[in-house]
């Protein structure tokens, strides 16, 4: 679950990476969401940029659906959830991949506690004039540590354990910066700037 947006401080790009600052009770919070190159693996890493240490927790929310189905497309009933090897994964009963998630930080825990989170409203649907509310299955929730000298990282990958675990969320984010450092390097002169640099 996202802070209130009353909590949001800035919404920046970096390299064309978004970084959000959130102030709440007196704590600034940073979020960084990187996706790994050529793999289905996301990084949602967070870091205590001010204030005292903070119990965070995070609820993620999934429905298993193409890209292009509607995002009301019907939530399935066999959705769950399993722990191996210091990460669980989710799974639902078909043929579609499962989803390994691991968190990483100071005192890590999981709490199952499975629910039907309330339908959202995907704007960018709205406004295309697309079904636009949905539902999401959360399998619990997700604890850790964040102080100023421990940051905390959410992975989520449908890649296998190995691959997953390749990179933390540090390195991860430093290989993403190298990457597109080199394309725009290796970009024509005119479109290494802007909107240019945006495109490539």
């Amino acid at each position: 679950e996202l802070p209130p947006l009353e909590h949001l401080l800035s919404l920046r790009l970096e390299a064309g990476l978004p970084v959000w600052e959130y102030r709440i009770e007196g704590r600034i919070i940073e979020r960084r969401v990187v996706l790994a190159a050529r793999q289905n693996t996301v990084y949602l890493s967070y870091r205590l940029l001010e204030g005292d240490p903070v119990q965070l927790e995070l609820r993620p929310g999934v429905h298993f659906r193409s890209h292009d189905a509607p995002v009301n497309l019907p939530l399935h009933d066999t959705y769950g959830i399993s722990a191996t090897d210091g990460h669980y994964v989710i799974h639902v009963t078909d043929e579609r991949p499962d989803l390994r998630l691991r968190l990483a930080g100071r005192n890590p825990a999981f709490t199952a506690n499975p629910e039907r989170l309330p339908e959202l409203l995907y704007r960018v649907e709205a406004r295309r004039g697309y079904d636009s509310t949905g539902g999401l299955w959360a399998p619990g929730a997700f604890s850790v540590d964040l102080t100023r000298d421990a940051p905390a990282a959410l992975v989520a990958s449908t890649e296998p354990v190995d691959v997953m675990l390749a990179l933390d969320a540090e390195s991860a984010l430093r290989s993403e910066l190298e990457r597109r450092r080199r394309l725009l390097t290796a970009a024509p002169e005119s479109a290494r700037t802007g909107i240019g640099a945006e495109l490539v």
